[in-house]
C-alpha cells in the first residue's frame, strides 16, 4: 500500500478525534465504513448511468426520510409502508458478492496480492446485499396482516 492509502483513514480519525470525545470507538467503525463504500459502488453506478442518460431517476431511493432529530432519532416503532421492494441492484450485488468471492478462491494460488482487494469487494457486496434483503424482508407480512415498516421516530 502506497503512502496514498492512508489518507482516508488518517483523515477520518483525524475528523473523528477533533469532533467528538469518543473518537477512538468511532475509529472502530472504520472498517464497516470501507465496506459499505464497496458495497454501494453498483447502486452508484447505476445513479449516474441514470444521470447521463436523462432518466427520470428516483432519488435517493434507500434513504429514509423520518425527519428525525434528538431523542427520536434512536427510537425504532412500527409504520406504514415506506421500505421499498428488493430491486435488480441488490440481486446485482449479490451476484457481485459471489463473483468477487470466486475471485477471492482463485487469486490465493494465481494472484495472492489480490486476495485483500478482493475480499474487500466481495463483503462489501454482501453486505450491502443482505441489508437490502433485511430492509425489504420486514416489510412483509408474518401473518396477512397490512404490510409494515420499521422507521425512526
Amino acid at each position: 500500500m502506497g503512502i496514498a492509502g492512508f489518507a482516508p483513514p488518517f483523515l477520518f480519525a483525524l475528523s473523528q478525534w477533533a469532533g467528538y470525545p469518543n473518537w477512538g470507538r468511532r475509529f472502530s467503525y472504520f472498517p464497516f465504513l470501507v465496506l459499505l463504500g464497496a458495497g454501494i459502488t453498483l447502486n452508484n453506478t447505476r445513479a449516474v448511468a441514470e444521470a447521463l442518460s436523462g432518466r427520470n431517476a428516483q432519488e435517493f431511493l434507500r434513504t429514509p426520510k423520518f425527519n428525525a432529530e434528538g431523542r427520536r432519532a434512536g427510537k425504532l416503532r412500527q409504520a406504514g409502508d415506506y421500505n421499498l421492494p428488493v430491486d435488480w441492484t441488490t440481486w446485482g450485488e449479490l451476484a457481485l458478492a459471489l463473483y468477487c468471492l470466486i475471485e477471492t478462491l482463485a487469486a490465493f494460488t494465481h494472484a495472492p496480492g489480490l486476495v485483500p482487494f478482493l475480499a474487500m469487494y466481495a463483503l462489501g457486496f454482501l453486505y450491502t446485499a443482505g441489508l437490502g434483503l433485511w430492509q425489504s424482508h420486514i416489510q412483509f407480512p408474518r401473518f396477512g396482516g397490512k404490510r409494515k415498516a420499521l422507521i425512526l421516530e
